[in-house]
């Protein structure tokens, strides 16, 4: 069957209200309570991010190497979907007004860290230049996503890894993160985490 109905939290902390969403086709999200500020989370510059639609075009999928690497070694003929849909215990939402990424604990909805773009560095570092202490991170947008499951649901992972368009590298204290053209390996953007409470 592949068809996996998904219970999400409400992104507001403390919410009692859940969603409903066919994570197979990723087309309806229905509000089991009925609760109007179901599946939205308010950013800092005032805009408000929604995943009520799905595919979400402020939602994000972030995959660190470690987890590629352990679901790759143990089965490399696993599909992207299989990947997708296993439960962690972070969600990535991404404002398209101001850019911010915001990182949500899930068991709880609470924002735990921010991360504000600043811009591309005046040193153009190219992604041969950064640091081997600091962590690569596969971002897929949830368009991205979809769009990949809906042309080919049996996707393996190993084969749609080398399509992802960019490149993110996390600092080791986890401060930055520098954003690269996959192709061209050049510097697109800069993040650093936001001070003050999140």
């Amino acid at each position: 069957m592949r068809q996996k109905a998904s219970l999400k939290l409400c992104a507001r902390a403390g919410c009692p209200v859940m969603s409903k969403c066919d994570s197979a086709t990723k087309r309806k999200l229905t509000c089991i309570e009925g609760g109007e500020h179901m599946g939205r989370l308010g950013c800092n510059c005032g805009a408000i991010m929604s995943s009520v639609n799905c595919p979400s075009e402020n939602r994000i999928h972030v995959f660190s190497d470690s987890e590629v690497i352990n679901a790759l070694g143990t089965d490399r003929t696993k599909k992207l979907w299989d990947f997708y849909i296993v439960d962690r215990a972070y969600e990535y939402w991404y404002c398209t007004t101001c850019r911010r990424v915001h990182q949500i604990k899930v068991d709880s909805g609470v924002c735990v860290l921010r991360y504000k773009p600043i811009g591309k560095s005046d040193d153009q570092l190219g992604i041969l230049g950064v640091s081997p202490d600091w962590r690569e991170l596969y971002v897929i947008t949830d368009v991205e996503l979809d769009e990949a499951i809906e042309r080919d649901f049996d996707t393996k992972l190993a084969e749609y890894l080398p399509r992802v368009r960019r490149r993110v590298m996390l600092s080791p204290d986890q401060q930055t993160a520098i954003v690269f053209d996959s192709i061209t390996g050049i510097e697109v953007d800069r993040y650093v985490t936001e001070s003050g409470n999140p």
